[in-house]
């Protein structure tokens, strides 16, 4: 999450370029961020019982003010939105680049719409499919029911909101995540075990070491 909007940002297709040899995650914005976290470890930023911590665990735990400070997605404004009595106000702020520049913000695709081929209104059905897509009002409803954001269509909601959509709405672009072109098949999986092994004691040299070390071993699945 922190690392694919400085990576990708730059270079969209990075990880063929990883299939190609021509890019390696020692150097790359994985390495720096894997140094950044396993820092974050060793001072005590981040405690290291945390790789325990249940998901609503580490929710509760910050909407309680027991950290102060979660890199998690948009999907975090519903449980800050509902939750009472919270002892500080929340803010955003897009994950900071290397170089200080503004990032591309990470994004998932929108949920697609199917129609059945035994249908017998097809031509109704992909009208309304299609009115569903274009349509700004439409696609401005959905997006505020679901409480997701989507560059250009803004709409009112708490504070919380409106600031997590300024981001999108400012950000010079989207990327995708550990998933898609180019991406091997079980990297997410593997990704999380690189990561969980910076709270045992292994650099981030190490780290990163290991990514490379797995994708040759990996590489076209």
């Amino acid at each position: 999450m922190m690392a694919n909007p400085a990576l990708l940002g730059d270079d969209p297709q990075w990880y063929a370029q990883r299939n190609d040899k021509k890019a390696t995650f020692e150097k790359s914005a994985y390495h720096t961020y894997l140094k950044a976290y396993a820092g974050w470890i060793a001072s005590g930023a981040v405690p290291k019982n945390s790789l325990g911590e249940k998901y609503q665990t580490s929710i509760d735990n910050f909407l309680a003010g027991k950290s102060g400070m979660y890199i998690m997605g948009n999907w975090l404004n519903a449980s800050v939105n509902s939750a009472k009595n919270l002892p500080f106000k929340v803010g955003v702020f897009p994950t900071p680049t290397p170089d200080g520049s503004t990032p591309k913000q990470m994004s998932g695709q929108a949920q697609p719409y199917s129609i059945l081929k035994s249908s017998k209104h097809q031509a109704l059905a992909l009208a309304l499919v299609k009115y569903l897509v274009t349509d700004k009002g439409a696609v401005t409803t959905s997006l505020k029911s679901e409480g997701n954001f989507r560059s250009g269509y803004s709409y009112p909601g708490t504070a919380l909101d409106e600031a997590v959509g300024k981001i999108v709405d400012t950000a010079p672009g989207t990327v995708g995540g550990t998933s898609g072109p180019g991406v091997n098949a079980g990297f997410g999986n593997e990704l999380n075990t690189v990561v969980q092994s910076l709270y045992t004691g292994q650099s981030a040299d190490q780290a990163a070491a290991k990514l490379d070390s797995w994708w040759n071993d990996n590489a076209g699945q």
